[in-house]
């Protein structure tokens, strides 16, 4: 016991004086590189806030593509069918790409699209708007389901010869307008706007031409 004591004061005598030349050499060294450390601690502390702040920030997403509420689907660009004349039609887009004469009452008034050779299409019988049918092209992602989630499901489907049986037009009669997108993927073609009516004058009227199941030819 007495030889494990002496072993014991030996090293603490011999350790205190190390000791205490680290302590000096450590101050010294803090006081000749303080400005040098602050820096360095001050980086450090300043890349782990930025570390966790990324890392706690939620995921930014894409908005996804905005549905125009009802009173604007009753009128596009404020043109309504079944108000608005010709005359303020062209006052407000001013003068067309073209306009054909469709049959005896109807006339046909087409502006310019995101296509080329697809152009935006203005129905007009006695001077007034009937039908507005508005192309979407591909780059504003516009999805049959967004309509879907907004007004519930169409009044009834129907099919025209012209957007073929892959684009089937999904009706909103109370709503006053028609979403034609693709079987598939719901990629919507066409919106067509008119004014609000039952499925029986939509379909001598708007959808004359349309049928409840598929065309046979397109």
């Amino acid at each position: 016991m007495t030889i494990l004591y002496t072993i014991i004061l030996l090293i603490v005598k011999f350790l205190i004086p190390e000791m205490k030349k680290i302590s000096l050499d450590f101050k010294l060294l803090m006081k000749k590189y303080y400005f040098f450390i602050i820096l360095i601690v001050v980086i450090f502390i300043l890349g782990v806030i930025a570390f966790f702040s990324k890392y706690s920030r939620p995921e930014e997403t894409e908005p996804a593509p905005s549905v125009p509420s009802m009173s604007e689907f009753s009128a596009w660009q404020k043109i309504a069918p079944g108000e608005t004349t010709e005359a303020n039609l062209k006052n407000q887009f001013g003068e067309p790409l073209g306009e054909y004469q469709e049959n005896e009452k109807e006339k046909i008034i087409e502006y310019s699209s995101d296509f080329k050779y697809y152009p935006h299409q203005v129905h007009v019988e006695l001077g007034i708007i009937t039908l507005i049918k508005e192309k979407i092209s591909y780059e504003q992602n516009i999805n049959l389901d967004l309509f879907l989630t907004e007004y519930g499901q169409p009044s009834f489907v129907a099919y025209e010869e012209n957007l073929g049986n892959a684009y089937p037009l999904s009706v909103f009669l109370e709503n006053g307008f028609g979403v034609a997108a693709h079987l598939a993927d719901g990629k919507v073609l066409e919106i067509w706007y008119f004014q609000p009516t039952t499925e029986a004058i939509f379909m001598q009227t708007i959808g004359k031409e349309m049928s409840l199941s598929f065309v046979e030819k397109f």
